[in-house]
């Protein structure tokens, strides 16, 4: 695993990168490797002192000298990311994202990509693709899914997963996927994800009456915590998502997709918190 997955902050992980090159002798100095970044030395020299941050146009640049592929590529610039958020919500959402490159090899969804957010068959569409032995339109996956969508809406989805690449068409015509994961990015406009987290939890609201309890596990705790209790719950939720990534990818004969949601979120304030 490349070494950036062990950081959380950007600024640690140039300097790690910095010396360790200078002892394989690969750089003789700080400033050689700031010219063959294109910068000035002395400012290179500040943003590794954490008086200045690095700035985005050297990103495409520094991942070439260091030999980054596309996913530590990604996992780097969300760390910039972070280290430029301000709300909390922006914050947790870079740390979201990191925590699920970090476990699971996931590409992010970029751009024009935000559209597969815009209806939950989509991503159901395109776990069905992936559990394999899918070829033609892909029409009869609609059927599949619970509650059914039609033909023509199942036929959109796999026109609309190839457009964007999240499918690719083999050479013996079978349907597949291009990567395994996918992550949300930061050019996912936040209204697009919320909208697609509600019709998660209306799906979850209709299981409750239609799906058998033998075939569905719901719960829920109440319990009163602190500020840094809420950190370690947030800390749980991610460590829970990062498990059920895991086993998704292990698992080698799908015979169903499940939605995993987690809600979290306060039903009261004590009179001494202040509330968001």
């Amino acid at each position: 695993m490349h070494a950036v997955y062990d950081q959380e902050d950007w600024r640690g992980f140039l300097q790690q990168e910095v010396e360790r090159r200078r002892i394989e002798g690969l750089d003789e100095s700080v400033r050689d490797f700031a010219r063959k970044l294109g910068m000035d030395s002395a400012q290179f020299h500040r943003i590794l002192s954490g008086r200045a941050p690095l700035p985005f146009r050297y990103l495409t640049r520094l991942v070439e000298i260091l030999g980054m592929d596309r996913r530590s590529t990604a996992y780097l610039e969300e760390l910039l990311r972070l280290g430029r958020a301000r709300s909390q919500d922006e914050k947790a959402r870079c740390r979201e994202r990191l925590f699920a490159l970090r476990g699971v090899a996931a590409s992010p969804v970029e751009g024009r990509q935000a559209e597969f957010y815009a209806h939950w068959r989509h991503s159901v569409i395109r776990s069905l693709v992936g559990s394999g032995g899918v070829r033609g339109d892909g029409a009869e996956l609609g059927a599949q899914c619970i509650p059914p969508v039609s033909d023509r809406e199942a036929r959109e989805s796999v026109d609309l997963l190839l457009e964007l690449g999240f499918v690719v068409r083999g050479p013996d015509g079978a349907l597949r996927l291009s990567d395994a994961h996918v992550v949300s990015g930061p050019d996912v406009p936040v209204e697009v994800v919320r909208g697609f987290h509600r019709q998660a939890i209306d799906l979850a609201r209709k299981a409750l009456d239609e799906i058998p309890s033998v075939e569905r596990d719901v719960s829920a705790v109440t319990a009163a915590v602190d500020a840094s209790g809420l950190s370690s719950l947030r800390d749980l939720a991610k460590e829970l998502r990062q498990k059920v990534q895991k086993l998704s990818h292990e698992t080698r004969s799908p015979d169903r997709v499940y939605q995993f949601n987690i809600q979290l979120f306060p039903v009261a304030f004590g009179s001494g918190a202040v509330s968001p």
